[in-house]
């Protein structure tokens, strides 16, 4: 799985194909960034609690941790294109239950179908872009980053115009439909390749050792990720005073942020004058940033600070999982990459529905605001990840130079 040299974003990938892809995590995003703001509504809509938004993460997670397990195998199998498309058919299908749903059964059913569609995309786009260079990886997760951005802003413009909280789930449910038909025509395609080489790098030693390193990294920072998300909407506005918009626009800033930082990370990635930042430096960097933001979030209940620490986190948190994707390759080995990251992406739906359970148990008993002393003790349990793999893992070896093929292989 070796990755083209910065500047090749289009050198063996067709721009349709990329784009769709960037589209596909625009999709992915939505539905992450929208439903944490549009769950006052929806609650009271359906007569439910403060913390029963756990069990509508809970469903999503058990949908996505099922369907990501054996989504890398799947990849190399079925390929990139059928699985993207595959995902946004189920994905849609579970964002039109939402839009229907009567009762809280369904919507808890809704939550899981959504969840089934979603790990098939994640887990496609990204073993697509591991092969694509540094510069694709942060710039897809950029555009994930739109999508959770877009979410906040869509419940509160369809909610303005006085539609039921039921038509933001029928957009998405339209869009991602859409999408699928398109990338039954023309999607993104990974070359057999570029998936199990002859000359692929020789697997590093500890290998195993790495992997569950890199499993416990990914849980702890969906975890902080998702909950920021999901649950500073219900924080800003029940525990330090924010109006409706004004929360929806911190959140938006919070999406914004990561999204932001993800972009400048790939740009600076695809100019050749440049280069790509070593993954290794990137997740040093943030880790000590993450535990900042978090501090700042917890030391005071200032409506300033919240409004501008929120933000931060976004920022610091934008180069995480684009590094840990980017050095699968080289803890684990090229060949075990792509089953790696569906397992990553398995542990990342375990961590953050873990963390959705005990913040909804929090909720109905505490109150929001342990939330961000949840967030600030992970941050901290980062700082020892990084540590540990400091000392334990290598980056592996760089992967050999390639001659071009005297022909194309088969696309996938």
């Amino acid at each position: 799985m070796s990755a083209p040299a910065a500047g090749s974003i289009g050198r063996r990938a067709p721009l349709v194909g990329v784009a769709l892809a960037f589209a596909a995590f625009i999709s992915l995003g939505l539905p992450e960034g929208t439903l944490g703001t549009v769950w006052p509504d929806m609650r009271s809509d359906l007569g439910r609690n403060d913390g029963d938004l756990r069990f509508l993460l809970v469903g999503y997670v058990v949908g996505y941790l099922v369907s990501s397990i054996g989504a890398g195998a799947a990849v190399v199998r079925f390929g990139v294109r059928h699985m993207l498309a595959g995902g946004l058919l189920t994905a849609s299908a579970g964002l039109a239950l939402y839009s229907v749903s009567s009762h809280w059964g369904l919507s808890i059913a809704a939550a899981l179908v959504v969840g089934l569609g979603a790990g098939p995309i994640d887990t496609a786009v990204n073993a697509w872009a591991t092969v694509r260079g540094s510069h694709v990886m942060n710039f897809v997760h950029g555009f994930f980053g739109i999508g959770t951005t877009l979410g906040p802003l869509l419940v509160r413009s369809v909610l303005g115009f006085g539609a039921n909280w039921r038509w933001v789930f029928a957009t998405i449910a339209i869009i991602d439909l859409t999408l699928a038909i398109a990338i039954i025509a023309r999607g993104p395609t990974i070359e057999r390749s570029e998936i199990a080489e002859e000359d692929a790098a020789p697997a590093p030693t500890g290998r195993f050792r790495a992997l569950a390193v890199l499993l416990l990294y990914f849980a702890i920072y969906v975890a902080i990720e998702v909950s920021a998300g999901a649950w500073g909407y219900s924080l800003l506005t029940e525990e330090r005073g924010f109006g409706d918009n004004a929360a929806a626009f911190v959140i938006a800033g919070y999406w914004l942020a990561l999204t932001v930082g993800r972009f400048a990370l790939g740009l600076i990635a695809y100019l050749p004058s440049v280069g790509s930042p070593a993954p290794r430096s990137i997740l040093r960097i943030s880790v000590v940033a993450i535990v900042a933001a978090s501090a700042a979030l917890w030391a005071t209940e200032s409506q300033v600070v919240s409004a501008v620490a929120l933000p931060l986190l976004g920022l610091s948190l934008a180069g995480v999982f684009p590094a840990l994707m980017l050095s699968t390759p080289g803890w684990v080995g090229e060949d075990l990459a792509p089953h790696a990251i569906g397992w990553a992406l398995a542990a990342s739906a375990i961590g953050s529905v873990g963390l959705a359970v005990f913040i909804g148990w929090q909720a109905d008993n505490f109150g929001f605001t342990p939330v961000v002393a949840d967030i600030a003790v992970l941050a901290l349990a980062l700082v020892g990840l990084q540590v540990v793999s400091e000392l334990w893992l290598t980056d592996g070896p760089p992967p050999p130079a390639r001659p071009p093929a005297s022909r194309p292989a088969a696309p996938r």
